[in-house]
């Protein structure tokens, strides 16, 4: 390649008329070639760079404008109701007491004066019992023996020949407490008590 290079450099000079170019072994003829190549040697392994394509940046897509804002549709007035305040009139109750009708309740006997004595080594018993609304019609003594049993024992209606006509009397009066229940009970099954105690020693 160098060798051509100086035989193109000296055709070149030759054609100028400046020298004359000849060699050992080759023509002594000037004739210029009618072509003349240049070749100019391009070291090998380097490319001359790549010229990098430079886009041209994308034209933005055209602004869209913003849609055209509707106005919100108008509130719509809430319909007017005017509630109507109820009356109330509220009526008193009549109340009226209806007054308690109060009956009495009948009358239970009562006891008068009461007795007590010893009789043959017995206990004797003389009680007044007065009727209340209706006749008595059992008296009785209830009196606990050692065992602590209570036992009892029935008086005897004595009849008008007491005076008042009210005197029930019991002789042996079962028993052996100091203390004595009687019991009076009229038609009505009305009854009423009362105790005594005594010391005696029968």
């Amino acid at each position: 390649m160098k060798k051509k290079l100086i035989i193109a450099t000296c055709v070149a000079l030759a054609g100028a008329g400046l020298i004359a170019c000849g060699g050992d072994d080759e023509s002594t003829s000037t004739e210029a070639p009618a072509v003349t190549e240049v070749e100019t040697s391009t070291p090998v392994g380097t490319e001359a760079p790549a010229t990098p394509a430079t886009e041209a940046p994308a034209t933005p897509a055209a602004t869209k404008a913003p849609a055209a804002t509707e106005a919100p549709a108008a509130a719509e007035t809430p319909p007017t109701t005017t509630a109507a305040a109820p009356t109330t009139t509220a009526a008193a109750p009549t109340t009226t007491a209806a007054a308690p009708t109060t009956t009495a309740a009948a009358a239970a006997p009562t006891f008068g004066n009461i007795t007590l004595d010893c009789l043959n080594r017995g206990l004797r018993v003389n009680a007044e019992v007065n009727k209340g609304a209706s006749d008595v019609k059992r008296v009785v003594v209830k009196r606990a023996n050692e065992y602590n049993a209570e036992l009892e024992t029935r008086l005897s209606f004595l009849g008008p020949d007491t005076g008042a006509g009210n005197v029930w009397n019991g002789v042996n009066v079962a028993g052996t407490a100091k203390r004595i229940t009687i019991v009076a009970t009229d038609g009505s099954g009305r009854s009423t008590s009362t105790q005594k105690t005594f010391n005696l020693p029968c």
